[in-house]
């Protein structure tokens, strides 16, 4: 039984390490976090997912001290970086225009 949880909590960890893997995560994380807290305009919407991103770079510094090629490592990062950006920005616009929140000013 030992062996099965250790084996579980070892994949667990290499998927974490995988920048897509983290990057679909906070991407995932970011659509509940917009319900959740419920924001009064556009501004607090962005800012939610601005300390999302947050999150994703602190976890992704944190990953890369425990890979064995850090810079395939950190060019994968940047490129998921862009990625994750790109597609939270047109995932928030559309929730911004779905959910009728007034704008910034």
């Amino acid at each position: 039984m030992f062996y099965i949880t250790k084996s579980m909590t070892e994949m667990i960890f290499e998927l974490l390490q995988k920048p897509f893997i983290q990057m679909a995560t906070f991407v995932l994380l970011t659509i509940p976090a917009v319900f959740i807290i419920g924001p009064k305009n556009a501004d607090h919407v962005w800012t939610i997912a601005g300390f999302i991103y947050i999150g994703f770079i602190f976890v992704n510094s944190i990953l890369i001290c425990t890979v064995s090629n850090s810079w395939n490592y950190f060019f994968f990062s940047l490129g998921f970086s862009v990625l994750y950006l790109v597609s939270v920005s047109i995932i928030i616009t559309t929730l911004i225009k779905l959910l009728k929140i007034e704008g910034s000013g």
